[in-house]
């Protein structure tokens, strides 16, 4: 599974609605995009499993500014409280945001809506 799989099943189970890799066109959403990642950690003697850090961001948007942030929040301090976990069949080590959700501003999505961004990093299992 790709980190972005495991998150939506993740925040799904928390009770969130998940877009992956657009946002809709509503004025209320939560969407996850991959956005690369560090490279993998090697580890010796050979046949050690490989260990990958990718990364990704959640969107947040609500045409309520105070709903937009206190969501972005409560998905902040959900995913970034990750550690030794197993999530839809994967471990990962942990999983850290890089910031705390930062406020892109007011964007026209059929209608005027507030959007937050959260980016994280992870180190999990192959």
């Amino acid at each position: 599974m790709t980190v972005i799989e495991d998150i939506k099943a993740y925040l799904t189970t928390a009770g969130y609605t998940v877009s992956v890799g657009y946002i809709p066109d509503t004025p209320t959403s939560i969407t996850l995009f991959e956005t690369g990642g560090y490279s993998t950690i090697q580890y010796f003697p050979a046949g050690s499993s490989p260990q990958d850090r990718p990364s990704f961001q959640v969107r947040v948007r609500n045409p309520n500014y105070v709903t937009a942030n206190s969501t972005s929040y409560a998905i902040y301090g959900l995913l970034d409280a990750i550690s030794n976990e197993t999530i839809n069949g994967t471990y990962y080590q942990y999983i850290r945001a890089l910031s705390p959700p930062v406020y892109l501003g007011t964007v026209q999505a059929n209608g005027e809506t507030r959007e937050f961004s959260i980016n994280f990093q992870t180190h999990k299992n192959r």
